[in-house]
């Protein structure tokens, strides 16, 4: 920590915020005008809060502890090890409580931004920071109080945390906008090639070659696939078959958009027999 900027610090987590609190587990759910119950799903892997999936469940249920308030931190402590330690900011405009999965950080606003705090927490978490502290078990994973109030938090003064989130915000919300433009490219493509497909089966895409060279689109002919080509079925996987010779295997999800993918190439056994029946080339 020799290298920090002049006028910062380092902090351990329980030494800025004031409360630390766990949420109340419930199995029943989407209980007619309940209480908002936020769960391990709420929170995505963006640090924002899934409504999707939003859960209700009977008021009488959640104390006064568990209500959540504008600007707490809700860290996700019980997960499968890769996804403990997500977090977001809670900004809902309708009451909530939360699972016993998650637990509820309130800050203390004289010592850190809440929001730079989750994004510190967040960026910790995908670096992997919270994993090898867990406790494991077969299904979950879940990390003790102690070592989350251990995490070591650096600390700007407060007016440069200001800048430094409100320059974040800006930042992620461009990255973002890029996200949901690149996300949009795999359907563009598709389209295009299937367009492009389209225009060469019809005509379309050789009509300025066949101008060019006075060649008459009436000399097309349309035919039964059966006509130019021959099919054969294919032949079932057989596992438990340990004789003959071992031979590659082509399943659906091998074939791809005129090229195959062979990494997760199956193989069978065949007779010399069935291999003259199957036609099977090398």
């Amino acid at each position: 920590m020799n290298d920090l900027p002049i006028n910062w610090t380092c902090a351990r987590l329980g030494e800025v915020i004031f409360d630390f609190q766990a949420g109340f587990a419930c199995g029943k759910k989407d209980v007619k005008d309940g209480l908002v119950h936020l769960r391990m799903n709420n929170i995505d892997v963006n640090g924002k809060i899934n409504t999707d999936l939003i859960r209700r469940v009977p008021v009488h249920l959640a104390k006064d502890h568990h209500y959540l308030q504008k600007g707490d931190i809700l860290f996700c402590s019980t997960n499968s090890s890769k996804l403990v330690g997500k977090c977001t900011v809670f900004e809902l405009n309708e009451k909530a409580a939360f699972s016993n999965h998650l637990t509820r950080l309130r800050v203390n606003p004289e010592i850190i931004n809440n929001k730079l705090l989750q994004l510190y927490l967040w960026n910790f978490w995908k670096k992997g920071g919270f994993e090898s502290r867990c406790k494991h078990w077969v299904n979950q994973s879940t990390l003790p109080k102690a070592e989350l109030l251990l995490t070591e938090i650096l600390l700007p003064p407060l007016n440069e945390q200001r800048r430094i989130v409100t320059k974040l915000e800006k930042l992620l919300q461009k990255v973002d906008a890029c996200k949901e433009r690149l996300d949009k490219i795999p359907v563009i493509l598709k389209r295009f090639r299937q367009s492009i497909l389209a225009a060469a089966c019809s005509g379309r895409l050789t009509a300025d070659w066949r101008k060019e060279n006075e060649w008459n689109f009436d000399e097309w002919a349309e035919v039964l696939l059966k006509d130019v080509a021959s099919s054969r079925l294919g032949k079932m996987l057989d596992k438990v078959k340990n004789i003959g010779e071992p031979t590659r295997y082509l399943r659906n999800l091998n074939v791809r958009w005129f090229s195959f993918e062979l990494t997760d190439l199956a193989f069978i056994r065949v007779t010399p027999e069935e291999k003259n029946q199957l036609s099977i080339r090398n």
